[in-house]
């Protein structure tokens, strides 16, 4: 079952990229680690760095794929973020924190992406 959902989660990274690419922005990153955790996909939009989670489920799952951002994970996607800005030298950037849904319902793909979906607010950006 976990090689399974591993699968699910890469595809659905995959058909993000897509999405994100297809809509005008560019890809730094991809799956960036650092000690403290690992970001998705990041990228550059517009005037904004964006730090993005991506989240796939299928039908059987009765909670829609943005609700698995908890106040926890987001902590660790904005300290993860901070170590790439820091590696990176970013700090003179508009920052974003999106994250994109995937699910897989009825044989059809739906995306939805939640611009802005949490704040770093106390965090120095």
């Amino acid at each position: 079952m976990k090689q399974l959902n591993l699968e699910t989660g890469k595809y659905g990274e995959s058909r993000a990229i897509t999405y994100l690419t297809e809509n005008s922005y560019t890809i730094l990153e991809k799956n960036f680690k650092s000690i403290v955790g690992e970001i998705d996909v990041i990228c550059k939009h517009k005037e904004f760095i964006v730090f993005i989670e991506v989240k796939t489920r299928t039908f059987k799952f009765q909670e829609h794929p943005a609700e698995a951002i908890t106040p926890w994970k987001q902590r660790q996607i904005i300290k993860t973020a901070l170590c790439y800005i820091q590696e990176k030298k970013l700090w003179n950037n508009f920052f974003r924190f999106d994250v994109i849904s995937i699910l897989f319902k009825n044989g059809k793909l739906e995306i939805s992406h939640i611009e802005n979906a949490f704040e770093a607010d106390g965090y120095g950006f």
